[in-house]
Formats: structure tokens, C-alpha cells, sequence
């Protein structure tokens, strides 16, 4: 709900009452993130790795400082702690966190500009978990990579499933698609139904990604904004304790797009700051951030 403080206190009493529980750290972590203490939230993700119980407590803090790391634009530090994860978690027999990893690295390559290796993780990660969560993240890393029929494959599975919010994930990459084909009243048309299945902040953003390439720009700015209000879902996007915070990074990017699209120079340019300040080592969408706030 983004009550990082309340959950924090939660998780610190929890914490002093049991510190070798290793999951319990992983609220403290984002809340940390949340109010730009990163130091804090990696103290916090070494105390997890430590714990004396909770099952793969290290492969989750691992994950949670390559998360991190992907947030703030060190692309090397994450691609470093993402392998090493990989490899732990494929001598533990531990698919799923192998196939997570698998899919921070993908999209540590596309922000970063590496086409071909955000590709071959995000095929990667697909074979090794069948979950939503890896297909989705995978599918969208394809989409970005121009891989349209890989992820369509994908799409329609999840399409056809029974479950509202597979279908909607479903619907959701159906528009992403579309989008890149420039079909963009038909992607609108997916998104929006996909909404009415579930309203998950994934969908949210690839909405307001549509909107903003149909030149549609107050759409675009009440989708982003609906996202900087949700942020606590943004921190675990597919509400399985996996952290996500690194999706946040671009939003500023984004809602600076839009606002530069309605004329709005001002909030703009700071949007754009904020966004390289995230991102000051450098990636695609940085070089673009700096050019647009010249």
C-alpha cells in the first residue's frame, strides 16, 4: 500500500524479536529504498543474507541488491551479483529464483543497451519457470528487444489461461505489442480490458507507455501519475516478495515525457533531473533524458 515507515516498524519488531528470520528484513529494505537511503537498505540486505533461518534467505538478498543496483544505473555491480546469484541458485536446484535472476539480468542488459544479451536472458528465464511473474517480465524485455513473436507465443498462453489476472497480463502484452506495430488504438483497447480483469500496476504503465507514443499525453500523465501513487506495488510488482523496486527508476523518464508533450518545460526538465540522478552512470534512456532536458 506504500506505507513503507508502518511497514518497516512491522518488520523491526518482528526483527528484535526473532533477528535470524531472514525474510522479515525484506520489508526494511525498500523502506530504506523508498526514502533514498541506500546504504541502509544494502545493511539491510547483507543482515537478510546472514540470517540464520528462512529458506534461499541468501539468493533473496542477493536478488534485492541487484535490484538495487539496477535502480541506481550500476549496470556492472548488478550484472556481477545477478551471475553469481544464478549460480548458487542453479547448484541449490532452485529454478524459479534462477529464472528471476535470469529476468533482472534481461532487463539490466535493455537498460544498459545490450539487445542481444537482455535477449538470450530473457529466453533464458522463460524455459526455467512457467510462473506469471517470468513470463510477463520476460515477454515485456522481448517486446523492448523487438522480439514480437517470442513474446506473442507468450501473450496468447497466458491469454488463455482461467485466471483473471494471467489473462489480463496476457491482454496487457497483446497491447505492448501493438503498440510497437503501431497499432496504437488497438493497443489502447487491450490495455483498457485488461484493466477491467485486474487493475495491476504493470498494466498501469504499459498504458501510459501507449498513450504516450499515440501522442496522447494527458492520458499518459494520469497513467504515470496513478503508478508514482501506487509505488508500493511498484516495490514487488507481481505481489510474490520478489523486490522490483528497480521499475521505478524510469517513471520520472516517462511522466517527464509526457509533460514535455503537453508543453509543461518546467516540470519536465526536473522530471528528466530526477531521472539522471537515478541514473547517472549512463543506459539509452539516459543519454535521451539529457539531450531532451538541453
Amino acid at each position: 500500500a506504500g506505507e513503507f515507515g508502518s511497514a518497516a516498524i512491522a518488520a523491526q519488531s518482528l526483527i528484535d524479536d526473532n533477528p535470524g528470520y531472514g525474510t522479515t528484513y525484506l520489508p526494511v529494505a525498500i523502506a530504506h529504498l523508498a526514502a533514498g537511503e541506500y546504504e541502509q537498505a544494502r545493511a539491510a540486505y547483507d543482515a537478510m543474507a546472514q540470517a540464520e533461518t528462512s529458506e534461499h534467505r541468501a539468493s533473496l538478498a542477493t536478488l534485492g541488491l541487484a535490484d538495487m543496483a539496477i535502480f541506481q544505473g550500476d549496470f556492472s555491480a548488478a550484472e556481477k551479483l545477478l551471475w553469481e546469484g544464478i549460480a548458487a541458485d542453479v547448484d541449490a536446484d532452485n529454478r524459479r529464483a534462477a529464472a528471476v535472476k535470469y529476468v533482472a539480468l534481461a532487463e539490466n542488459f535493455i537498460a544498459s543497451g545490450d539487445r542481444d544479451a537482455a535477449i538470450s536472458a530473457a529466453r533464458e528465464a522463460v524455459v526455467l519457470s512457467t510462473s506469471d511473474a517470468v513470463q510477463v517480465s520476460g515477454a515485456l524485455v522481448l517486446i523492448e528487444a523487438g522480439e514480437l513473436d517470442a513474446a506473442r507465443e507468450i501473450a496468447e498462453a497466458l491469454s488463455g489461461k482461467l485466471q483473471p489476472q494471467s489473462r489480463a497480463f496476457g491482454r496487457m502484452l497483446e497491447g505492448s505489442i501493438a503498440r510497437v506495430e503501431g497499432d496504437y488504438a488497438d493497443a489502447v483497447d487491450l490495455q483498457r480490458s485488461a484493466l477491467e480483469l485486474a487493475d495491476l500496476w504493470l498494466i498501469r504503465f504499459e498504458l501510459g507507455r501507449t498513450f504516450l507514443e499515440a501522442e496522447a499525453f494527458a492520458e499518459a500523465l494520469s497513467e504515470f501519475g496513478a503508478c508514482e501513487a501506487r509505488i508500493g506495488e511498484a516495490s514487488a510488482v507481481f505481489l510474490d516478495d520478489q523486490p522490483t523496486w528497480r521499475r521505478l527508476a524510469s517513471l520520472p523518464y516517462w511522466s517527464a515525457r509526457a509533460q514535455q508533450g503537453l508543453g509543461m518545460h518546467t516540470s519536465s526538465i526536473e522530471g528528466f533531473q530526477v531521472f539522471l540522478e537515478r541514473r547517472p552512470q549512463g543506459g539509452p534512456l539516459a543519454e535521451d533524458a539529457r539531450q531532451r532536458s538541453q
